[in-house]
């Protein structure tokens, strides 16, 4: 239910299965299934590089939910964009922490000098570095069912020579992460084991 109004994630329902032991004890099912991390497949990377760089129209398909609701990642980088020139701060430097494909950050090296985006997904990272590198990069956005469609994604190559991306954990962020100007932490507080190692 939390991402129905997003129909690019799938998740509909959810099922975890649980079986006892002779010991009373539970265990999943399929337990060597469960050691692959979701956020460094095919899959997820396409789901993505959906939401941070396909078509309006292929974000919300539906015609009676707007398509200004689109381009969430970018117009996250807007509102810290528009509070920095509204508190006079000078754009220098900009810290994107959970940037995933970057799409985010390659909006904030529109205006900010420098921009340090940080992933913890190894695949989110390699994508965002392409993208920068041949400023375009082909992806699969998920239409129905198991059936895709080809998608590109497209950035400046100029603004994009701005932005350092780096993996790192949000929760143990690297000490010389220090003196930025703006900070940007969307769609990521939700997913963390530790929030508040993250904020502190």
């Amino acid at each position: 239910a939390r991402f129905h109004f997003r129909p690019h994630f799938f998740q509909h329902a959810g099922f975890r299965i649980v079986s006892s032991t002779s010991d009373g004890s539970v265990v999943k099912l399929s337990e060597q299934g469960s050691k692959v991390n979701p956020y460094e497949t095919e899959s997820i990377l396409n789901e993505y590089l959906t939401l941070h760089f396909a078509p309006a129209e292929i974000q919300m398909p539906y015609t009676f939910i707007s398509r200004e609701l689109t381009e969430f990642p970018q117009r996250c980088a807007e509102l810290v964009m528009k509070w920095t020139d509204k508190l006079g701060i000078n754009p220098e430097r900009a810290l994107d922490i959970g940037c995933a494909v970057g799409g985010s950050s390659f909006k904030l090296a529109e205006k900010f000098s420098e921009v340090t985006a940080l992933d913890l997904s190894q695949s989110f990272i390699d994508a965002a570095k392409r993208l920068q590198h041949d400023g375009s990069i082909q992806f699969k956005c998920r239409t129905e069912g198991e059936q895709t469609i080809v998608q590109e994604a497209k950035v400046d190559k100029l603004s994009a020579q701005r932005i350092d991306f780096r993996r790192a954990d949000a929760c143990s962020l690297p000490p010389e992460l220090m003196d930025f100007d703006a900070a940007l932490l969307a769609n990521l507080l939700c997913r963390l084991p530790s929030p508040m190692s993250c904020l502190s």
